[in-house]
C-alpha cells in the first residue's frame, strides 16, 4: 500500500505540481498506519527542502519533529541553509537543554554551541527576540572551564 502512495507523490513532484503533492502526502499519512510513516515522511522532507518557499518546508518540518525527534538536526542544518537563523537558534537550545539527545552526525553539544556562537556573531541583525547575550553566557559558564592562573 505505500507503495501505491510513493509512487504517485513522486509523479506529482515531477509534474511539479506543489499543492497537490504536498496534500498527496498528507493524505497518505493519513491513510497509511504510523508503522509506515517512515517510508513517506523521508520522500516528503526531502521534497519539501527543495521547494522555493521555506516556510512551507519549516512547518512540515515541525510536524515531522513531533514524530520523529531524531530529525531536530537535519532541520537546524536546513534552518541554517535558508538563513532563518532565529528559528535555527531555538532549535539548537532545545537541542543543547535536551539531556537525552545524541548527535546522529557525530556532533558534540558543544560543537552545537559553536555553531550558535557563530550564527549570533555573523548574523546578529537576523537574529531576533532572542537574548543572545544570556545564550553565550551560559554556553560559557556550562562548555568551558576555568582557568586557574598561579
Amino acid at each position: 500500500m505505500p507503495r501505491i502512495w510513493i509512487d504517485y507523490c513522486e509523479f506529482l513532484i515531477s509534474q511539479r505540481l506543489i499543492t497537490k503533492t504536498r496534500h498527496t502526502f498528507d493524505k497518505a499519512l493519513m491513510s497509511l498506519p504510523v508503522t509506515q510513516h517512515e517510508l513517506i515522511w523521508p520522500i516528503y522532507i526531502k521534497w519539501v527542502e527543495s521547494l522555493p518557499n521555506p516556510y512551507t518546508a519549516i512547518s512540515i518540518y515541525k510536524r515531522y519533529l513531533r514524530l520523529n525527534e531524531d530529525a531536530r538536526e537535519d532541520f537546524i542544518d536546513y534552518l541554517i541553509s535558508v538563513k532563518i537563523f532565529d528559528e535555527a537558534i531555538l532549535n539548537i537550545i532545545v537541542v543543547l537543554n535536551d539531556d537525552l539527545f545524541h548527535s546522529k552526525k557525530g556532533r558534540s553539544k558543544f560543537e552545537l554551541w559553536i555553531s550558535l556562537c557563530e550564527i549570533i556573531s555573523n548574523f546578529p541583525e537576523k537574529v531576533k527576540n532572542l537574548d543572545c547575550e544570556n545564550i553565550i553566557r551560559y554556553g560559557l559558564n556550562k562548555y568551558t572551564d576555568e582557568v586557574v592562573i598561579n
